[in-house]
């Protein structure tokens, strides 16, 4: 027996119950593609960062301690929230601090005015079309 270094893996990824998610989810898409009406597809995303990131290791002269400079206080962090599509970046936008529900609500309030100018919302009112989340 040796020792091996650990991997963290999220509990939940590989139950049976997100597997069936997945192929679903899957098998969905690919109905989609299949039918008539020409799909298109808008993957959101959303990221954090902390300001503060540096490097763990460094390099200096033998003898010497290689430092770095850093703040006093801990940075904040950003949130990054993105829609994409293959047309490439729809609409995006950072925060500083966590993204919440209200601030999701405003960037899909925002999605959809770029997607669909409010003028042109008012003459389609009639016309449904799917969305899917």
């Amino acid at each position: 027996m040796r020792m091996k270094w650990v991997y963290r893996v999220p509990f939940e990824r590989n139950t049976d119950r997100v597997k069936e998610m997945r192929y679903q989810y899957v098998h969905r898409i690919l109905e989609l593609d299949a039918s008539v009406t020409p799909q298109e597809y808008i993957f959101i995303d959303e990221a954090g960062f902390n300001l503060t990131k540096r490097r763990r290791r460094g390099r200096n002269i033998i003898g010497h301690r290689a430092t770095v400079d850093v703040p006093g206080q801990r940075g904040g962090n950003v949130t990054m929230c993105a829609a994409l599509s293959h047309h490439g970046v729809l609409h995006h936008h950072a925060t500083l601090g966590p993204y919440n529900t209200a601030h999701l609500l405003v960037f899909l309030d925002t999605l959809n005015n770029h997607l669909i100018p409010p003028q042109e919302r008012e003459s389609k009112r009639d016309q449904s079309r799917p969305c899917m989340l």
